[in-house]
């Protein structure tokens, strides 16, 4: 990722929000064409395989609502479906969510809204559109196109239920303390979405300027979560021209490292 892609993202993932509502309108050349060059840069961890699907209007069978209609997403244009074998679990979350957060924050910077789908979704609907393979499961979901001006209802309530949390409850007092890149990073990761805003990461210092990303709890879409959060960190140090990459050491810790200056 180059210095200029990563300001961009900035840009988008600070007025990025979550929608469920579309117009359902066909997706521009423009759109479609920079949605499907995109190379998005990789942890490095399992087989994960991105289908996109652009069907505007026509994909409202597939999503499933909290209960009943309640919650669905509606009037998509298109969606990306991340899918991995069976057996590669927290590898492939964590492959999702930093692949997927750059298709989200890309459409973003392209007009388009987006909404990450980790199970609101009928199995056998999607694989009508993506045919899984022996032993191969859906990630997650993300779903994309021009959003509706009036705001989800679930999506009111989460935000109210479970608010971000203050830059002092995901990172430790050193790691604030440390100042440099790290304090626009770790805002940058509170606008991470995650699942029902749980914000499940912690940072803290490590050794030689190293920052230490942990799960600070359970569930099936953590590793997603810190993938996301991950993108955001990297996205926010580029912008502000520090090169670094992430090493993940297990399914709920990973540590960003700094390059040389010549890297």
């Amino acid at each position: 990722m180059q210095e200029r892609d990563a300001q961009r993202y900035l840009e988008a993932l600070m007025s990025r929000r979550s929608h469920r509502l579309f117009d359902g309108q066909t997706l521009t050349e423009n759109q479609l064409s920079s949605l499907g060059e995109l190379k998005a840069e990789s942890l490095g961890l399992g087989h994960l395989r991105t289908h996109f699907v652009h069907r505007p209007g026509d994909l409202d069978h597939v999503f499933r609502g909290v209960v009943g209609s309640y919650g669905k997403t509606l009037g998509t244009s298109a969606l990306l479906a991340f899918t991995a074998a069976e057996d590669d679990s927290w590898q492939a979350g964590m492959q999702c969510g930093y692949i997927g957060e750059q298709y989200v924050l890309l459409a973003e910077s392209l007009g388009l809204g987006s909404c990450w789908n980790g199970g609101m979704f009928g199995i056998k609907q999607l694989m009508a559109l993506v045919p899984l393979g022996p032993n191969e499961r859906v990630v997650s979901l993300i779903a994309l196109g021009t959003p509706q001006e009036v705001q989800d209802r679930v999506g009111r309530l989460t935000k109210m239920v479970f608010k971000r949390k203050e830059i002092g409850e995901i990172a430790s007092g050193t790691l604030l303390g440390s100042g440099g890149y790290i304090t626009a990073a770790l805002e940058a990761v509170r606008l991470a979405p995650s699942a029902v805003n749980r914000q499940p990461w912690y940072f803290d210092t490590g050794s030689e300027g190293e920052v230490v990303l942990t799960a600070s709890r359970r569930g099936g879409l953590v590793p997603v979560d810190l993938g996301i959060a991950m993108l955001h960190f990297y996205v926010a140090a580029l912008a502000q021209g520090v090169r670094g990459h992430w090493e993940v050491t297990g399914a709920d810790r990973a540590v960003f490292r700094l390059l040389p200056a010549n890297h």
